[in-house]
């Protein structure tokens, strides 16, 4: 089949071949007309002067006869002028006649057959006057007037016989060379037209209906109907077709997979209308609600809704419709069996449907665990903390006793209930002050503290554990200042010390460290242990992380320390690091800005 381009090249190149050809043959035809009309304009100059040059010519003669019988000077005025006026007539005609070869010699005859007049006259005018008509005559006669004057009449008129003869032969070729250009553009006009027509018939009878085809399919996708079958060819139409009935098997297969995403989704996704009535659902309603979803699109939001939500449920459908932002809210609802569900609605209002696109998701087992959990922080803040206190007051206080009725392992065992305690405790306090973290509850007081007041209080508290396991506590350059708080700071470097102290071997060293520059300082803890691996640095920071499995049993951490150093450094808007190489030991350092 010829291409859509072709089919438009010949539609544009027929007519504009036969226009052009048509001018073409019109514009030899004017050209010819034109020329026939200039040489009609020329013959009738050339037998207009040829008749003035005549009658020039006799009235030259009677204008002499009446001078030389009457000698009147008006006459001889008269003569002089029309001499002239004949001499110049005849330079004009020979002037017309020098593109004919023929006429151009019997015109240069009647030139000179004029002189030799001409010449004649000015010799008889200084003769007497003479007084008798006859006298004149005889003058003409005895002077070979007459003879030339003769000879000049036949050349005159046989000029005149010859260029009324090429006159009528060239308004013969004329008129017909007229009615056939009057006929060919009349033919060209009625062929250009009718072309125009087959070609607009041909090229639109057979691109018109498929282009139609093309944006009744566009308009069937968009309402979701089937297309018409696919446009049989090659041509640009037809690939366009093909094309278009690709990507409508695309679009139909997105829009079922979006569809079997919908039904098949463990969360609400709905839409309602401004008043919160259900336009549609997808199954999952079923199960949340506890109503078959179809049956939702004859409920509002409003009727499902807990009470206590019901102001929020109205303060959502208001805020939906004055923004084009999605947004989250929690609303408790209640299903058909009276059971409460905790969800959490993301809404966001399209303006193009005027309703409001919702995705609900079911909160209530978060929420149990929530509770739960809150639970077991009060137990651990309260139920074990206050028991674990006193026990361990208790055993220390045995302990420093001296009893001497307490045996040897008595004592060891006072000394493992007190650690043990002591883990306890840790433990805890870890788990609420990293709950506090996640939950952002825990509070930072800032102020100006100098880093040796730091050092000093972790030194304090840490002696008395590095001596036990043989380990040197080092200090250099802590005389900077420090914008924090004071509580969390000592906490922070503390974990970094135990950690230190914990992964270092016997008689190594821990050192502390302290360096300022003009907009932060950094706090800076060594070791000699074992190191951290190259894959560990990034991650060891993250909760519940350990080097290696048995660092939790064997060296009694929790696996919180470091999570809850990297928060509390990032509350003061600061940054944490680990810097190591394995066998050589490991370098952690805490950068916080000076502030005010």
């Amino acid at each position: 089949m010829i291409s859509l381009r072709t089919k438009l090249g010949l539609f544009i190149a027929l007519p504009l071949a036969f226009q052009m050809l048509f001018s073409v043959v019109i514009g030899i035809l004017l050209e010819r007309s034109e020329l026939m009309a200039e040489y009609e304009n020329r013959s009738k100059e050339v037998i207009g002067r040829a008749n003035w040059s005549e009658f020039l010519a006799a009235s030259v003669a009677l204008c002499w006869t009446g001078y030389k019988l009457t000698a009147r000077p008006e006459y001889r005025e008269v003569l002089q002028s029309v001499k002239h006026k004949l001499s110049e007539e005849n330079e004009r005609m020979t002037a017309l006649y020098a593109a004919n070869e023929t006429q151009s010699d019997e015109a240069r005859q009647l030139l000179s057959i004029n002189h030799r007049l001409d010449e004649r006259l000015t010799v008889l005018d200084s003769q007497k006057e003479l007084s008798r008509p006859d006298q004149v005559k005889a003058l003409f006669s005895g002077n070979e007037l007459l003879p030339l004057w003769n000879e000049a009449i036949t050349l005159r008129q046989k000029l005149l016989a010859s260029e009324r003869g090429r006159f009528k032969a060239n308004f013969e070729d004329v008129v017909p060379q007229r009615k056939l250009i009057r006929v060919l553009m009349y033919a060209g006009l009625a062929f250009y037209v009718l072309l125009a027509l087959l070609s607009t018939l041909t090229y639109g009878g057979t691109v018109g209906r498929r282009i139609k085809a093309l944006i009744d399919n566009a308009n069937r996708l968009s309402r979701g109907e089937a297309l018409n079958p696919a446009i049989v060819g090659n041509d640009e139409v037809a690939l366009l077709d093909d094309t278009f009935h690709a990507m409508a098997n695309a679009i139909n297969e997105a829009a079922e997979k979006e569809r079997a995403i919908i039904r098949n989704a463990v969360d609400v996704i709905c839409s309602i209308d401004a008043d919160g009535n259900f336009i549609s659902v997808n199954p999952a309603a079923d199960d949340l609600f506890g109503i078959p979803h179809e049956e939702l699109k004859s409920r509002s939001l409003l009727d499902l809704t807990d009470p206590e939500s019901l102001n929020d449920a109205k303060d959502s459908l208001t805020r939906a419709r004055s923004t084009d932002k999605a947004f989250t809210v929690e609303l408790a609802m209640r299903s058909t069996d009276a059971r409460r569900v905790e969800t959490l609605w993301s809404m966001r209002w399209v303006p193009k449907e005027s309703s409001i696109f919702c995705v609900v998701h079911d909160l209530t087992e978060r929420k149990q665990v929530e509770r739960l959990k809150q639970e077991v922080l009060s137990m651990v803040s309260h139920d074990i903390r206050s028991p674990l206190t006193t026990i361990q007051g208790a055993v220390e206080f045995l302990l420093k006793s001296n009893d001497s009725s307490q045996s040897q392992q008595s004592q060891h065992l006072l000394t493992l209930a007190k650690n043990n305690c002591q883990r306890i405790l840790t433990l805890s306090m870890d788990i609420l002050d990293f709950d506090k973290l996640e939950s952002g509850m825990l509070e930072i007081r800032k102020e100006k503290v100098p880093v040796l007041e730091v050092f000093d209080a972790v030194l304090e508290t840490m002696q008395t554990i590095a001596e036990k396991k043989n380990v040197h506590l080092s200090l250099s350059g802590a005389s900077a200042t420090v914008f924090a708080d004071r509580e969390r700071l000592v906490q922070i470097i503390a974990n970094l010390v135990s950690n230190a102290i914990k992964f270092s071997p016997n008689g190594g060293t821990v050192s502390l460290g302290a360096e300022e520059s003009y907009s932060y300082v950094e706090l800076t803890v060594a070791d000699q242990g074992r190191g951290v691996p190259a894959n560990m640095t990034a991650v060891i920071f993250d909760r519940f992380r350990q080097i290696e499995r048995g660092d939790m049993t064997e060296r009694r951490g929790t696996g919180l320390g470091l999570a809850i150093c990297k928060q509390l450094v990032e509350l003061h808007g600061g940054t944490i690091a680990c810097s190591s190489e394995p066998g050589k030991g490991s370098l952690f350092t805490v950068r916080l800005p000076k502030g005010e």
